[in-house]
């Protein structure tokens, strides 16, 4: 549940992120392959920022892709009515959604990073 707090506040607001790492070892303790991530967030339209028909998905898709690919997650967004995306992302079913200004109401549920995603 804090994971998926955390992810949405980083999308929230976000530019500064921090990754968790995981030592996978294949047999004999040499290092494996590294294991790529699928991350899901729910989003809306809001050209320029973000847009299912906008190149790179708009401004702050592609910074957030950008910073999760580089932490080794691969990220896929689904759009959605605006008010669903931030229901099903407080319900647990998307890890997070961007991007949100910050309120009361909001940091009382998710976690908002204080850095923005682009500015």
């Amino acid at each position: 549940m804090i994971l998926r707090r955390w992810l949405l506040a980083v999308l929230l607001c976000a530019g500064s992120l921090c990754s968790a790492t995981q030592d996978v070892r294949a047999e004999g303790g040499k290092p494996a392959q590294p294991v790529v991530s699928e991350v899901v967030f729910a989003v809306g339209e809001w050209a320029p920022m973000i847009g299912e028909n906008i190149e790179n998905f708009g401004i702050h898709s592609k910074r957030v892709m950008e910073v999760f690919k580089a932490m080794g997650y691969r990220v896929r967004l689904e759009f959605l009515p605006w008010q669903r995306a931030y229901e099903q992302t407080r319900q647990g079913i998307y890890v997070g959604t961007f991007s949100w200004l910050s309120t009361v109401d909001r940091a009382a549920v998710f976690y908002v990073p204080d850095h923005p995603i682009a500015r």
